[in-house]
């Protein structure tokens, strides 16, 4: 009882810290829209795109053999594999700019700024040396530098983001928060490379011991790391796409409503699926994972319908209040995106049926789906000449795709499709009058303060009457041993 205690404290001190960064993130927000053009922020979220694509593969994910091997010195031997593995993708992008040349690969990904792509390999090693020191922090058990970490790289974007656009520095002052935050999270799980274990760091020069380790871990860069980039592309495309096709200001705009969008994936989602994964661990000795998928799936739809739903309705007139007047498209765009929001936030929670059943070629099967709908949807938009289209289409396409992975895990569980459809539908139905309410509120009214408080009410109401006469947010079923 003691172990499953700390397990779970030690799992509530990295969220908090991971929370912790991510609300610095966005309590900024608000002042940098205010600080910064949509062309800027748009330039900047080309940058970050391209950076999301590379720091995903960037050691190779030789990172990940760091907290396996019972010896310390081999465990050494792995993270120094994966340090030379960032330098020397670090090495091939730096040739890549030099020899392609800057200005081309500039308008590829529909940046404006030049000098800004020069970061890009400097970015790399540090997030390299971070990736390393956290797989070493996962082996030493160092949560509370783990959770310093999270909470570091938040402040460390942040903050200087906040200072560059006081002082006028524009796309480059954006672009250096990539350098310095992820160095603060670096400086912050620094401690725990020399902590709980034995012997000392030093170079390792002997390259036919180095080589092993890399043989012997191989599958990590051979599988691993090709599964994780076709999800990051999937995740990189839309801003990848639109920077080119339709420019900076659009992109900006689409950049704020999808970062935002994806904060409930990223600190209830990801949260609830560990919750998950431990209840269906124990469902599936106790031979009752249909039940407990069953429960859960009420409670996400439940959960998310009305409160995605109330976001699309007053998506605009709250960007308007948060953002400034500039960022009204960012509101329309993120009304679009809510069917895509929703059905990524049920698959993420549902997603660790994929390990526990062994699915991870599937589970690729449906990036891929995901992936290549995305594409279709943003040539199509961009033939059509109008990225309102394109992202309309992003979001109904995207959200098909994911429901059908959705549909194919409740399925793997010996869920029927109609039951799932059932659910949905009659969750839809309870809310159709709330957001009739609220339609009919924003014809009439034009004050966004009044509507937003309307929204926050009704909000507020349907998940009282869920939770005190429904009962549908208790999660018994889902949680018990």
């Amino acid at each position: 009882m003691e172990a499953d205690n700390t397990g779970g404290r030690n799992i509530a001190v990295v969220t908090v810290g991971a929370v912790a960064g991510q609300l610095i993130l966005i309590a900024a927000m608000p002042v940098l829209t205010r600080l910064y053009s949509p062309d800027e922020i748009g330039q900047y979220s080309a940058l970050v795109a391209v950076l999301g694509l590379l720091t995903t593969i960037v050691c190779l994910h030789y990172e990940l053999a760091i907290p396996l091997p019972k010896s310390d010195r081999i465990a050494r031997r792995a993270a120094w594999v994966a340090m030379f593995a960032a330098l020397a993708l670090s090495g091939v992008v730096l040739m890549v700019l030099w020899l392609v040349a800057a200005p081309a690969v500039a308008t590829l990904v529909g940046l404006g700024v030049e000098a800004v792509l020069w970061m890009i390999p400097a970015c790399l090693v540090i997030n390299g040396i971070g990736n390393v020191l956290m797989a070493w922090a996962i082996r030493v058990r160092a949560y509370n530098g783990l959770a310093a970490s999270r909470a570091a790289l938040g402040a460390g974007q942040a903050i200087p983001q906040l200072a560059a656009g006081f002082l006028g520095f524009g796309v480059s002052g954006l672009a250096v928060s990539q350098i310095l935050g992820p160095a603060a999270a670096a400086a912050a799980l620094a401690p725990a490379a020399s902590s709980g274990s034995s012997g000392r760091w030093s170079l390792e020069r002997d390259w036919r011991r180095l080589y092993a380790v890399a043989r012997r871990y191989r599958k990590f860069p051979l599988i691993t790391t090709w599964s994780s980039l076709i999800n990051a592309i999937g995740a990189q495309l839309p801003v990848l796409a639109l920077a080119p096709l339709f420019g900076p200001f659009v992109t900006g705009q689409f950049a704020l409503a999808y970062r935002l969008l994806q904060v409930p994936l990223r600190l209830v989602g990801q949260s609830m699926s560990q919750v998950y994964l431990g209840s269906i661990a124990a469902g599936r000795a106790n031979n009752d994972m249909t039940e407990r998928t069953w429960q859960l799936l009420r409670f996400l739809a439940a959960l998310g319908i009305p409160s995605f739903g109330v976001l699309g309705v007053v998506a605009p007139e709250l960007f308007v209040v948060v953002f400034g007047d500039e960022w009204e498209q960012a509101g329309e765009f993120g009304r679009l995106l809510v069917p895509w929001l929703l059905m990524s936030f049920v698959a993420t929670v549902m997603s660790p049926l994929v390990s526990v059943l062994q699915q991870q070629g599937r589970e690729l099967g449906y990036q891929l789906l995901y992936a290549v709908t995305a594409i279709g949807a943003l040539l199509l938009g961009a033939v059509a000449d109008s990225p309102m289209v394109a992202v309309t289409l992003l979001g109904a396409i995207g959200a098909l795709a994911i429901a059908a992975k959705v549909i194919w895990l409740a399925r793997s569980v010996a869920i029927p499709v109609g039951r799932v459809l059932r659910l949905f539908a009659g969750e839809i139905a309870r809310f159709a009058p709330l957001a009739i309410g609220l339609v009919a509120l924003s014809q009439g009214v034009q004050s966004e303060l009044l509507l937003l408080a309307a929204a926050a009410f009704g909000f507020a109401v349907i998940h009282w009457w869920n939770f005190r006469f429904r009962r549908i947010y208790t999660l018994n079923h889902v949680v018990r041993s």
